[in-house]
């Protein structure tokens, strides 16, 4: 009895001391709940799963310790992520006010985010964030199709410009070879040239991605000015893609210079080798630049004849191969040229080429020089039939020269 008396003593002392400690921790644990109280905690909230059930019964202090530091940091992330948010929303409306330009796009944005946004409505504003991307992501899936077949349209176009300036280049090269005096000497001499001629692209690949640009500047441009294509005249169009535009962008604006043989008394043409000195530019023999005698009446006349013939010449070889005869109607060009240097080029390039000439003039007006290189003269004048009705009547003249009034061809 004695022993089990002191046994019980014992256990009874323990519990006491068991009943102080739990005491202490109920004390210690209300202190903590209480710490807690003050966050507004919701019980249903959350999960506890039994790590965390041990890590509390080991050391509950230091655990809620923890869930304060972290609670703070995470109110503190938070506030800044709203200043963020908002700082962000705020920009975000001034960038769409000042660089969205299609008002399709800008209105859509107003109405699904700008207007509904809340800076504290995270899963919201995600979930209308998450809407709109899907919404900008088809609308770039079509901008990007539309880009596809935007491209594969300007390369289309750059494509068959460039065969086309290729075309055009090629055929005023055949023109050129085509003014090819092949003279007594033996000579080729060319009475038309091109100095610097490597201006010139050879290939369609040369001029292909200046193409592309040049039509993407045309395009940036009528949206700049507003210009209706569909409101433009063919003439108006062609400023923009016609052949000398095309032209002018795929050698970038440096051209080639036409050069034209100059007339003189000695027709060098005839006998002698091509020398640089004996070409001047098209413009300075034309328009008389300089202190070259270029410009007067008969200069003018043969640089025109070749000009005229060079291209018609072109344009029948492009239709009949065989190069058959082609009248060529001219009115009084002779009344300011008979000098022999300057007749005898475009005498000898007409029968070369297959040209017959055949002239209107008066005959009072056309020296005798002129007028011998004409086999035949048709003298034409004006008489009054049986009715007092004016008619033209006319005589054929071979080999010789009917002097009287009227006109002569």
């Amino acid at each position: 009895i004695n022993s089990s008396l002191e046994e019980n003593r014992e256990y009874s002392q323990k519990l006491d001391k068991m009943l102080e400690d739990y005491s202490d921790k109920i004390s210690h644990l209300k202190i903590l709940n209480n710490k807690l109280e003050q966050y507004e905690l919701k019980p249903d909230k959350g999960e506890i799963n039994s790590q965390i059930e041990e890590e509390i019964r080991a050391n509950p202090e230091d655990m809620v310790e923890k869930w304060v530091r972290d609670y703070q940091e995470f109110r503190q992330k938070l506030k800044e992520l709203k200043d963020k948010t908002e700082e962000d929303f705020y920009q975000f409306k001034s960038n769409v006010e000042e660089l969205v330009r299609n008002k399709i796009l800008k209105n859509r944005i107003q109405e699904k985010i700008i207007q509904g946004f809340r800076s504290e409505a995270y899963a919201y504003n995600q979930e209308m964030l998450t809407s709109f991307r899907e919404y900008l992501f088809n609308e770039l899936s079509r901008l990007d199709n539309d880009k596809t077949e935007a491209e594969r349209a300007r390369n289309q176009w750059a494509e068959r410009s460039a065969i086309h300036v290729i075309r055009i280049i090629t055929a005023l090269q055949e023109m050129i070879n085509n003014m090819v005096y092949h003279n007594e000497s033996g000579y080729a001499f060319p009475l038309v040239r091109l100095k610097r001629k490597d201006f010139l692209p050879e290939r369609e690949e040369e001029i292909i991605p200046e193409l592309k640009e040049y039509f993407v500047d045309i395009i940036e441009r009528f949206n700049r000015e507003d210009i209706n294509v569909e409101r433009l005249t063919k003439s108006e169009l062609a400023d923009y893609t016609g052949d000398s535009a095309l032209f002018s962008r795929a050698v970038r604006g440096r051209y080639p210079v036409l050069e034209v043989y100059k007339m003189s008394e000695r027709n060098e043409f005839k006998y002698f080798k091509p020398e640089d000195y004996f070409y001047a530019d098209w413009e300075s023999v034309i328009q008389g630049k300089g202190d070259t005698p270029e410009g007067s009446g008969g200069q003018s006349l043969s640089i025109n004849a070749f000009m005229i013939m060079m291209l018609v010449n072109y344009k029948k070889q492009k239709l009949d191969q065989t190069n058959p005869w082609t009248v060529l109607f001219l009115d009084n060009p002779f009344g300011k040229a008979s000098a022999a240097h300057v007749l005898d080029p475009v005498f000898e390039i007409a029968d070369k080429l297959n040209f017959q000439i055949v002239a209107f003039a008066a005959p009072e007006i056309i020296k005798t020089e002129i007028s011998e290189r004409f086999p035949v003269f048709w003298a034409l004048e004006i008489k009054d039939d049986e009715k007092g009705r004016g008619v033209v009547q006319g005589q054929v003249i071979y080999g010789a020269r009917l002097r009287k009034t009227g006109k002569t061809v």
